[in-house]
């Protein structure tokens, strides 16, 4: 009877080690899949930091090109008022020397007489 006891015991006892072996590894396995999900939970909360970080800089290159382009356009308004001003000045002295062509030759004559006695000034200092 000792005997039987004795297998009795062990198999009950072999039995309670091996259920309390599943409740440890089982607690350890809970643990490491909780540890497991918060790291990577941080993995992504980092990624996403990166990726923000990426997209900011991008954001203020963009910007930048952007302000740069529109400085351009408006130097390119400002040549184009510009020509267009000369342009219609153009024309309407073309207009006037055609209306009065002896008016325009007259202020041609004065304005060269100016400028070559101007130089003759000069070189003589």
């Amino acid at each position: 009877m000792n005997i039987q006891v004795l297998l009795v015991v062990l198999v009950l006892g072999g039995g309670m080690i091996a259920a309390g072996g599943l409740l440890v590894n089982g607690q350890i396995n809970q643990r490491v899949e909780a540890e497991t999900k918060a790291v990577a939970e941080e993995v992504r909360a980092e990624l996403a930091e990166r990726q923000l970080e990426r997209v900011t800089t991008q954001l203020a290159q963009e910007r930048t090109r952007q302000e740069d382009l529109a400085r351009d356009l408006q130097a390119a308004r400002d040549r184009e008022a510009t020509t267009t001003e000369v342009l219609e000045d153009r024309a309407r002295l073309d207009r006037l020397t055609q209306a009065k062509p002896g008016l325009i030759e007259r202020q041609a004559r004065r304005a060269t007489t100016r400028v070559w006695q101007d130089i003759e000034a000069d070189s003589r200092e």
